[in-house]
């Protein structure tokens, strides 16, 4: 009688149908990777488009002679808020809107309240919240810090404070539904 042979394979040989998924898999992969860091760089640069046009425009129109930080805020309108120096070496924040026909928002930060301090009296007052972030923010010609936080009920609060006074000027609570 004659024994019928199984095909054997070698211990490291891998079907052709194995090795075309894996590749495709590992190709799909690298192109999902790819995309992912084009998005995210294009979202970033968007976010960050404007910047050196509202500091020149704030060096051009303020006292404000040295530029230090530039961020955003999005209220009723888009703010540039630019932090620098004045010539005679003052802390200044400049609130430049989107817009030319706008008009720019100029404090000394020796009139404000420091945004350090803000904090701590925050952080005082509610010790079991959980801070996200804080950004400077204005409300018609009122400069304000925004706090962003989680409260003891798990609640996401946006609370903003007057920089003029220290007081607080609006609340927002939000309860979260995804945890």
């Amino acid at each position: 009688m004659m024994k019928m042979m199984e095909k054997q394979y070698l211990p490291f040989t891998v079907p052709d149908w194995l090795k075309w998924l894996s590749a495709a898999i590992l190709v799909m992969l690298i192109v999902l990777i790819g995309y992912t860091f084009y998005f995210i760089s294009g979202i970033q640069k968007e976010k960050e488009s404007g910047y050196p046009e509202a500091a020149e425009r704030a060096v051009e129109e303020t006292n404000i002679s040295e530029v230090s930080d530039v961020s955003r805020y999005h209220g009723d309108t888009l703010y540039h808020v630019i932090s620098g120096q004045t010539e005679d070496g003052s802390d200044a924040i400049v609130y430049v809107p989107e817009g030319e026909d706008t008009s720019i928002q100029f404090f000394l930060e020796d009139n404000l309240i420091p945004v350090d301090q803000l904090l701590s009296e925050w952080r005082g007052a509610c010790n079991s919240c959980e801070l996200i972030d804080s950004v400077l923010a204005i409300d018609g010609e009122e400069p304000l810090l925004e706090i962003k936080y989680i409260d003891k009920n798990n609640r996401f609060v946006l609370e903003y404070y007057s920089l003029s006074d220290g007081e607080s000027y609006e609340r927002f609570r939000l309860n979260r539904s995804i945890k």
